[in-house]
């Protein structure tokens, strides 16, 4: 019997040094043991409290838990899910809590929100599944929609909800890899080619776009005030971005990790300086409303385009929308003649142009604000023929750049020295 002894065990052991009792937890694979763990926060006067305890621990239902909570199979997934979402709301950032709460909200209380966490079976879960897979959506859409509830599973099991995960009885939908092929052609050159027609057709976008192809994230653009701009250092410093909007205000958050500050050239800090004189006269001109420093770097009707009649609507000055800036990123984009670029693709973009130009990696993810891992996983192209192509530029670059410094002439010169 001891031989074929299985899964997870419970013993107690006195510690001489103080006389008490404590408990170990194991795992135990055909009478071996895998694993082992103490349990320092289970300890016993008595030898009978320790005995009793694990007894306890091995009658339960799942034996990890040690909350003494009792599993209520009643309870329904919605249930489940009202008692998940205000608990993890503050370990995730404001846009992944609001993409899991539309997942539950909007597809899996409404399929299979009312079944009991007792009767939950592989064609519970099935049926969810071959929802997502009815969906017009991505692969990677479904397949997230399908780990959010997934990933509710497993932090009901660690508090002693349920006893397992029953997403993993089923196929998960599948997972499309990312293409980024229409990203690849991107290069300092189809920069130019943009910022030109913006400065024909949308002026007023110039300053925007400055900001947003320096990689910098949709929240953190929407967020960003007058005094984030520092004219003294050509610096634009990220510490606050823009979660949602509240009754017409924005509703603050602190961007991930530390504070970044990002760059701008002569060029751009021109750009950036103009553009914040102009909209402060703009603004006091038709609205009479005078700028600070906490004013908007971009306000969303300073950036309205003339023909929409926003500007003349003469309804109150709100914040630059989130939703704002993809609309106005893809169809500046698209209308350049260029393939439609998203906000955070430009990050993607970004680091195409700096590996044309030569600039390393360690470069890219300081000024990106990400570890080099991550810009070397999710924002380098990985085409052959791209990489090509950029190889062949940099010799080009530094083949110009030997020319210029008149690198023959050295060398004769060190020759004759010789």
């Amino acid at each position: 019997m001891a031989n074929n002894k299985k899964g997870l065990w419970y013993k107690f052991f006195p510690n001489k040094s103080n006389d008490m009792f404590y408990i170990k937890q194991r795992v135990y694979n055909n009478g071996i043991i895998t694993k082992e763990a103490s349990m320092p926060g289970l300890k016993f006067d008595t030898r009978e409290e320790a005995l009793k305890k694990c007894e306890q621990l091995e009658k339960r239902w799942n034996r990890y838990d040690i909350t003494d909570g009792e599993r209520d199979e009643q309870m329904t997934i919605s249930e489940l899910i009202a008692i998940y979402l205000p608990m993890c709301r503050d370990k995730f950032s404001f846009g992944d809590f609001k993409q899991k709460r539309s997942t539950f909200n909007n597809h899996v209380m409404p399929v299979i929100g009312d079944i009991q966490l007792g009767q939950i079976t592989r064609r519970t879960i099935m049926k969810y599944r071959e929802h997502l897979v009815g969906l017009n959506n991505a692969e990677n859409t479904k397949f997230h929609k399908f780990s959010n509830l997934s990933a509710m599973f497993t932090w009901a099991i660690e508090r002693g909800y349920i006893e397992h995960n029953p997403c993993r009885l089923v196929d998960w939908p599948r997972r499309g890899a990312t293409d980024n092929s229409h990203l690849e052609d991107w290069g300092s050159e189809n920069m130019m080619k943009l910022m030109l027609w913006i400065d024909a057709n949308h002026p007023r976008d110039r300053a925007f776009f400055e900001v947003m192809t320096q990689g910098v994230e949709r929240g953190a653009v929407a967020g960003m005030r007058i005094r984030d701009f520092k004219i003294e250092e050509s610096v634009v410093v990220l510490e606050q971005n823009i979660l949602d909007i509240v009754g017409g205000q924005p509703k603050w958050g602190i961007v991930k990790g530390r504070k970044r500050e990002v760059p701008v050239d002569t060029e751009q800090y021109k750009i950036i300086s103009n553009h914040i004189v102009a909209q402060g006269r703009f603004l006091l001109n038709e609205y009479g409303i005078k700028q600070t420093k906490e004013s908007p770097l971009f306000n969303r009707y300073y950036l309205a385009r003339q023909e929409t009649d926003l500007i003349k609507s003469g309804e109150e000055i709100q914040w630059l929308d989130p939703d704002w800036i993809t609309v106005t990123s893809k169809r500046n984009t698209a209308g350049a003649g260029l393939h439609p670029v998203k906000p955070h693709e430009w990050r993607k973009v970004l680091r195409t142009i700096h590996r044309e130009l030569g600039i390393s990696i360690d470069d890219s993810a300081e000024l990106l604000g990400n570890t080099v891992l991550t810009v070397a996983k999710y924002y380098t192209p990985k085409s052959s023929e791209t990489l090509k192509r950029n190889a062949q530029k940099v010799l080009e670059l530094k083949q110009k750049r030997l020319k210029d410094m008149n690198v023959e002439q050295i060398t004769k010169h060190a020759s004759n020295d010789g």
